[in-house]
């Protein structure tokens, strides 16, 4: 996957999870993508493997992550640096999923 030079990901530490998503901290930060635009070029530029490696790992965490995230304030604004970083690992998470099933689906790389 080709990720631009200028792409800042999100610095999570540990305290700032639940303890049961510390092993999602690194995908979080890899894949927790706030803009729209290079959440599209990185999507676009993995490789069907790393797309597919991406939406297996977390498929079976979604509904707790969503749990967690349905816990906070409605005010995404006082949400922890971390929660906003799953956020966003949650859509790039639905995209590459729809992604990936229109590359198998229809063919790409």
């Amino acid at each position: 996957m080709v990720e631009g030079a200028e792409r800042r990901a999100t610095v999570i530490t540990a305290d700032e999870v639940p303890p049961g998503f510390q092993d999602l901290i690194a995908i979080a930060e890899r894949w927790g993508i706030r803009s729209n635009v290079e959440r599209d070029e990185v999507l676009e530029s993995a490789t069907i493997e790393e797309l597919r490696e991406f939406v297996l790992t977390l498929e079976s965490r979604c509904p707790e992550i969503d749990r967690w995230l349905a816990a906070m304030p409605k005010d995404v604004g006082q949400w922890p640096r971390a929660a906003v970083a799953f956020l966003w690992l949650r859509r790039t998470w639905h995209e590459a999923a729809c992604e990936l099933y229109g590359r198998e689906k229809y063919g790409g790389t």
